[in-house]
């Protein structure tokens, strides 16, 4: 499984061109040409490799990952997703094919040292027919690139272009039968025909560009704009876009042009634009979007910086990236607000380029035009990526789901502290003409412990932060997560509680031990007493009047006695 991540990282170097720092790996002969002979020797960074020692690294943490998953003491639903999700993740990979590639190779060459300019190439070989869609999915073919160059505004800081066919994931995904049949429902239900149709008509140039003006406010996406175009041959998208538009108040629709908004959660003045032309459709982000691209509009083409990035790059290709300086400063800024406290200098962090992706004999080619080269990108990701993992690890979002999954674990390891408890208190009873321990709070507990019916480490929950006695004869209150209500016996009425979680164990819940042997778990807020949780379990068994009198004295003399009114 482990070797669909290693092509999948391999991908990555081709699109975004990273070095990595990997060593150069001999490639088998035929392999080590077809990448040679797409790369450019006798520049600033040259490396060519094979997957196969990251499939062998991956393929060892894999197999340690699922090994300690399985010995972990998560819940087992929790184990069960996993499992599922690694399943899923399987499939995807056979069916992109991402274990696929034979090797890959990365150059850089300086073509302009006075501009700071370099060439960068990334090669991915592939084996002939390549069966996965991946290899697919963004065309087979070549195809003009300068018309399209030519026509971006003069404010773009990222435009994408690719040639899309969205058919060969479909196909691909048919082999696995439930997903396919699924969609295929799902598609007939809601968009009422079958997905092979819609997947035809969205066959194509697929483009995004992201511009902005001089002084714009991120936050409120204000001086910004954005722009997203993919064919729709037959019209369907569109008409089924258009009457869902109908629904966000304020819309308008006029033939092929529907007016959205405002939607005032981004922006009281965001008023996206939706259009219908020659089998395209196309999504503006305002009227600014659609003014960039009047006639008397600014080319990005006509600046200087541009056309040095354009000198020397083939004309035709798969696609193309642009990345400019401006938008390499909104990335700066935001990973500078996301690390603050982190020491981490971004001041050189502009980097600007045009990459143009083709498909050439053996493999996909990247070739690109940039003020970077390898070597700085592979320095920009050893300085930032420790700082952001560090952040991810640190974020409130990890925490809030470690915290989840830490709750889960601890309250089923609760709960299994509770069944040995109440086996524990049902083996006394029937030594004792059915009459549980006497005295309240954890006295009755020391009597479990000195009849060598419970063990100390049972008396403690983990989500309580407390320790277990070292012996019976050491146990006290530090000691048990725990709270007992003595009096009762196996003839007392079956819902009453022999044992409760110590009420702020747990976050808006509290276990419960009753008479009878079950376990109920309360979901319950603001349980921060006794006579609290007593009171709920009222509200749901409904206690004789003199029980739940009984009950609240209890309960009441648990909170003095520990401090908890």
């Amino acid at each position: 499984m482990s070797s669909r991540y290693s092509a999948l990282y391999a991908a990555a170097l081709l699109a975004l061109g990273g070095g990595f720092g990997c060593s150069t790996v001999p490639t088998g002969d035929a392999t080590f040409h077809n990448v040679t002979a797409e790369l450019r020797s006798g520049g600033s960074y040259y490396h060519v490799s094979t997957l196969e020692p990251l499939k062998s690294s991956l393929r060892t943490l894999a197999a340690r990952v699922e090994a300690a998953v399985a010995k972990s003491r998560h819940p087992e639903q929790l184990r069960e997703q996993f499992q599922s999700g690694l399943a899923a993740a399987e499939m995807m990979f056979r069916l992109a094919g991402l274990d696929e590639p034979e090797g890959y190779g990365l150059s850089s060459y300086p073509v302009d040292p006075e501009s700071g300019i370099f060439e960068n190439r990334a090669f991915l070989a592939l084996p002939p027919s390549p069966r996965g869609f991946l290899w697919n999915l963004f065309g087979e073919t070549n195809h003009p690139l300068s018309e399209d160059l030519a026509a971006l505004p003069a404010d773009t800081m990222l435009a994408i272009d690719l040639q899309v066919d969205p058919g060969a994931f479909w196909r691909a995904l048919e082999s696995t039968d439930k997903s396919a049949t699924l969609l295929k429902t799902l598609s007939n239900r809601f968009l009422q025909m079958p997905p092979e149709q819609l997947l035809a008509g969205l066959s194509g140039e697929w483009g995004f560009l992201l511009a902005a003006d001089p002084e714009f406010n991120l936050d409120r996406f204000e001086g910004m704009y954005f722009v997203l175009t993919l064919p729709d041959a037959d019209r369907l998208l569109f008409d089924k876009l258009a009457v869902l538009a109908q629904l966000v108040p304020g819309s308008a629709a006029d033939g092929d042009t529907v007016l959205l908004g405002p939607i005032k959660e981004v922006n009281e003045n965001f008023r996206p634009i939706l259009t219908w032309t020659d089998g395209r459709l196309t999504l503006f982000s305002g009227k600014n979007a659609l003014d960039r691209f009047s006639d008397n509009s600014p080319r990005l083409s006509a600046t200087p910086k541009f056309a040095r990035l354009c000198e020397g790059l083939p004309k035709e290709g798969s696609g193309y990236l642009y990345v400019g300086r401006s938008y390499s400063g909104i990335l700066r800024e935001i990973i500078a607000q996301l690390t603050a406290g982190v020491e981490l200098d971004l001041t050189e962090f502009q980097p600007e380029s045009l990459t143009i992706f083709r498909n050439e004999k053996g493999g996909k080619l990247a070739i690109g035009r940039s003020n970077w080269d390898f070597n700085q990108y592979e320095f920009a990701q050893l300085a930032t990526l420790p700082a952001l993992l560090a952040l991810y690890g640190a974020s409130e979002w990890f925490e809030g789901q470690r915290n989840e999954m830490d709750q889960a674990r601890w309250q089923e390891q609760c709960l299994a502290g509770l069944e040995q408890i109440g086996k524990a208190l049902f083996a006394y009873a029937d030594a004792h003409d059915g009459t549980f321990p006497a005295g309240s709070g954890i006295a009755g507990f020391a009597e479990l412990l000195k009849a060598g019916l419970l063990k100390p480490d049972a008396l403690i929950c983990p989500a309580s932060g407390d320790e277990a006695a070292a012996s019976p004869e050491e146990f006290t209150i530090d000691n048990s997560s725990y709270l007992y209500f003595d009096g009762f016996s196996r003839r007392s009425p079956p819902k009453l509680p022999l044992v409760i979680d110590w009420p702020l164990n747990h976050e808006n819940l509290v276990n419960v031990l009753l008479v009878d042997g079950t376990i109920e778990t309360l979901q319950l807020e603001g349980a921060e007493n006794c006579r609290r949780v007593v009171s709920y379990l009222h509200t749901i068994h409904r206690y004789e009047e003199a029980d739940f009198r009984n009950l609240m004295k209890k309960a009441g003399e648990l909170d003095q006695q520990f401090n908890l009114d």
